[in-house]
């Protein structure tokens, strides 16, 4: 491993807090959300659920405090070896900035004098949360980000960001932290590498014939149990219906630019187009019912990631199958949430 435990945990961390952008509507959440009953304490429990989750993987001694003062709100401390000393304990600060704080006279200033009271703790991160409307506060934030570009060790997270953090599942969680550590694991690779060509609404007619028969016992599926599947009808409704190369390279096979506008089909259309694209070497079909299987060989690997979360995380269900699927579709996954940006902004059905 190249990267020390302490490179990966920081890096886990920054990751987390930009790990997708929500809609501006969803950020008029923070609107009913208060700096020390309500946000503090989310964020020192998301942090908590991480540090946790990275156990499972690195032995780490840390702990975490709720400060409120000297510009910190959260305080992050923690070493890579159980008998660390003093002398080798590294500090991660967030600083929470609430809806009503937004504007008020001098706010900017407060800020500033914030952050300068934070430097002076040697901290290896610093995070200013701006958990706040970013409709109506937006002129206030993009006078804040220009003053902080300036300061050193300072990073920003924008209210979409911070919704987003404050709304991840542990599954997710569990999900990034698996694909960032495992990335040299054979079998991790392996599963991987078994969906490489697939999109994720097809990945998800994977993983739910996998659990079924590995977890329920379930040796074959009716097309008409798959296809209603609540798991696999979720993962339709929350991945975009645009074309295959689009959330495998971004672009079309000759390079160009493929449009991002979602097509209108029902997801039971959908379905039947990515069943017929599975059906044969992925999917085996019985010859004397209307049942299917995945295949045995193909997916050994996913079988063996489901079977590890199970026994780690204690995952079943559609939790389960939710996890495998963000651990091993992180990216195309990611490309559905930015083609999702393009539509209207509102609430997210």
């Amino acid at each position: 491993m190249a990267d020390s435990v302490t490179d990966y945990l920081k890096r886990i961390i920054f990751d987390l807090l930009h790990y997708r952008r929500s809609t501006i509507a969803e950020t008029a959440w923070f609107k009913k959300q208060r700096h020390n009953p309500d946000l503090c304490p989310q964020v020192e429990s998301k942090i908590e659920s991480i540090l946790n989750l990275f156990d499972r993987y690195h032995r780490t001694v840390h702990d975490i405090q709720g400060l409120r003062d000297r510009g910190v709100d959260v305080m992050l401390r923690y070493a890579q070896k159980e008998d660390a000393d003093s002398d080798t304990f590294s500090f991660i600060g967030l600083q929470v900035k609430s809806y009503p704080e937004i504007g008020q006279q001098g706010w900017l200033t407060k800020l500033k004098a914030q952050c300068w009271e934070a430097s002076a703790r040697d901290l290896a991160d610093y995070y200013v949360l701006f958990c706040t409307d970013l409709a109506e506060h937006k002129s206030h934030l993009n006078d804040a980000y220009a003053e902080l570009v300036v300061q050193k060790g300072v990073t920003a997270i924008g209210p979409e960001l911070a919704y987003t953090f404050l709304h991840l599942q542990e599954h997710q969680l569990a999900a990034y932290i698996k694909s960032k550590l495992s990335r040299d694991d054979a079998v991790f690779r392996a599963a991987v590498d078994s969906l490489n060509e697939l999109t994720p609404t097809q990945a998800a007619m994977i993983i739910e014939l996998l659990a079924r028969r590995l977890m329920e016992g379930e040796t074959e599926t009716a097309i008409s149990d798959l296809r209603e599947a609540a798991f696999v009808q979720q993962v339709f409704r929350m991945c975009p219906d645009v074309d295959q190369d689009l959330y495998l390279l971004g672009r079309g096979v000759d390079g160009r630019f493929l449009s991002r506008k979602p097509k209108e089909r029902s997801s039971v259309e959908r379905f039947q187009e990515d069943f017929t694209h599975l059906e044969g070497d992925a999917i085996q079909t019985s010859s004397w019912s209307e049942n299917v299987r995945a295949s045995t060989d193909e997916f050994r690997a996913i079988e063996a990631l489901m079977l590890d979360a199970s026994i780690r995380y204690g995952y079943d269900g559609d939790e389960l199958r939710a996890y495998v699927l963000h651990a091993l579709m992180h990216e195309s996954l990611g490309r559905a949430a930015e083609i999702s940006e393009c539509r209207p902004s509102g609430p997210r059905a």
